[in-house]
């Protein structure tokens, strides 16, 4: 028996839950309560006529009720293949996710979870095909095809977590097809392009201006940037006596992925944005402590490109691609590229490759013609 309770809270608005009894295939009884995190202005358990700005609460509510009392047809004759995926908020799970890994891409999942769902109860039971089906039309929307498909590998990749956790019995996505990926341009600045950047300032923004460099100079995501620390910077003495700079952290996207250990020498470039930060940030926190929110970032970094004369639209990945190509045309080898990156797949760091050889082909095409 499921009966719907109303407590009443400060605000004068009731608070809704279900208070859930019940008895097992065995006969024992049990008594259990389910918070919805919705409120109404009334308690209609007592008045008749629902008010206009609650009906949809209360038809959604009268939906989850629904589902309850058939899994609890299903407790009672010993059948419990969806008992936990149903009463747990897939929003909820992700939210422990994220503070525990701080993965940004994962943040800004849960923000369009939100978004598409109007703020109302996302349950792990809710996600099937046909929901993951609206959720892409949705992402493809707001973002485009190749973000959708980014979220939805990420959201893929988290149920597959849940699965193992015994939380669901089968992931969605296994009736369900990814987005196809659609080969992008990707924006990357030469070694000019950089130092323009370096000459010219912005003092409004200071942090932000060095973050996005020491990435040209390192190749950091904006997810490592975030979390890099003083303690990550490590020094070291050569064989000949002379002293290098080691940054070593473990990729927040490759953090679940045991011995990802990410080793790079520090350029002499790198290093003057280092001494340029000791000036002002405590040595024993975060490196990069005073970062603004990544979409005020993006939007921060087209007004210094502009200041600089650039009409290339930057992002914090630009960084990334920037450090990339630079290395490949310094004439590294894409081996060792990938292993500066990061990179898990040599694949990966091959589509740089393309991006500088197509480059010296436009050059090549600008010789005169005898």
């Amino acid at each position: 028996m499921i009966t719907l309770r109303y407590k009443p809270l400060k605000s004068g608005n009731y608070s809704l839950y279900f208070d859930i009894y019940s008895s097992d295939s065995n006969g024992f009884k049990k008594r259990q309560y389910e918070f919805l995190n919705l409120q109404v202005a009334k308690d209609y358990s007592k008045i008749k006529n629902i008010l206009n700005n609650d009906r949809d609460t209360m038809l959604l509510v009268e939906d989850i009720r629904s589902k309850r009392e058939l899994e609890l047809v299903g407790e009672i004759r010993g059948v419990k293949p969806r008992q936990k995926a149903t009463h747990k908020s897939l929003i909820d799970y992700l939210d422990e996710m994220y503070y525990k890994n701080h993965d940004g891409g994962l943040r800004t999942l849960i923000y369009h979870l939100k978004n598409f769902t109007c703020g109302s109860p996302l349950l792990f039971s809710d996600v099937t095909a046909d929901w993951l089906a609206e959720f892409n039309d949705y992402l493809i929307t707001y973002v485009s095809q190749n973000g959708s498909y980014g979220y939805l590998k990420t959201l893929k990749a988290r149920l597959n977590d849940a699965f193992r956790e015994d939380l669901i019995t089968r992931n969605p996505f296994e009736k369900f097809k990814l987005p196809t990926l659609q080969e992008s341009e990707r924006i990357t600045l030469d070694s000019e392009e950089v130092k323009t950047l370096v000459k010219t300032p912005f003092e409004s923004h200071p942090h932000l201006r060095w973050a996005f460099l020491y990435s040209c100079f390192t190749g950091l995501r904006i997810s490592d940037l975030q979390e890099l620390s003083w303690d990550n910077i490590i020094e070291e003495q050569t064989e000949v006596g002379t002293i290098e700079y080691i940054m070593q952290i473990r990729p927040v996207k490759n953090q679940k992925e045991l011995g990802k250990l990410l080793r790079v020498p520090l350029t002499g470039s790198a290093c003057k944005v280092l001494e340029e930060l000791k000036k002002e940030t405590n040595l024993s926190g975060k490196i990069f402590e005073k970062l603004p929110s990544e979409r005020n970032g993006r939007n921060l970094l087209k007004l210094w490109a502009a200041k600089a004369g650039l009409k290339k639209d930057i992002h914090f990945h630009v960084g990334r691609h920037t450090f990339a190509t630079i290395c490949l045309t310094s004439g590294i080898d894409i081996y060792t590229v990938s292993k500066l990156l990061g990179h898990t797949d040599i694949s990966t760091t091959e589509i740089y490759a393309k991006i500088v050889d197509e480059k010296k082909r436009i050059e090549i095409l600008k010789l005169p013609v005898l």
